[in-house]
């Protein structure tokens, strides 16, 4: 199983980021957006998982999560990946208690590892992705994009309450992935946010 650990988006939010993507799209640039449903904050990527891992993966979430209050962090502005001179993922970046959130990500991570998965140790940048620059686009058109991101300047500063972890089995087709949601795992303190 292709399994990642994701806090997920309020439904407001992924309106909003919605809204950008249609603006992107609509000024002619070559992308394959995030579709809807599939808006999250990526913490863990393990492509390949067998039933007994996943069972350790539950109980160690568990374990990070029990420690942790829940937390917020904000919609801040559009970026791209590797950088905005030649942009090939564009991605919202986020704000507020996003050491908190690289934290959570880091632990994670280091806790797996102890399962025998394997991580690059870049430095964790908190973002929700939104679209992927087609393959066959060219530099020109990719300097073009990333001028375009430099001037949308800051997003509305959304509100994104964190209150859980939740596990999804990311299952490959022909018409890209279908995420289900397996697990979802609260933070300390998460039942008396609202």
């Amino acid at each position: 199983k292709r399994i990642f650990l994701a806090c997920e988006i309020p439904q407001e939010i992924k309106d909003e980021i919605k809204k950008i993507c249609q603006q992107l799209k609509v000024s002619g640039f070559q992308l394959r957006l995030t579709s809807k449903e599939k808006l999250h904050i990526t913490l863990a990527f393990l492509p390949q998982v067998n039933s007994q891992q996943l069972t350790e993966i539950s109980k160690m979430t568990k374990s990070i999560c029990t420690n942790l209050p829940t937390f917020s962090i904000f919609l801040n502005n559009l970026d791209a990946f590797p950088n905005l001179k030649l942009p090939r993922v564009v991605f919202v970046s986020l704000s507020g208690e996003t050491g908190t959130l690289a934290n959570l990500a880091t632990k994670i991570q280091h806790e797996l590892e102890k399962l025998d998965f394997e991580f690059d140790h870049s430095r964790f940048t908190p973002h929700i992705t939104i679209a992927r620059i087609k393959s066959y686009v060219g530099k020109v058109e990719r300097r073009k994009l990333g001028e375009t991101i430099q001037r949308w300047g800051k997003l509305r500063a959304l509100k994104i309450p964190v209150d859980d972890v939740t596990i999804f089995e990311s299952t490959p087709t022909s018409t890209g992935h279908i995420h289900t949601l397996l697990e979802k795992i609260s933070l300390k303190n998460a039942d008396l946010r609202y």
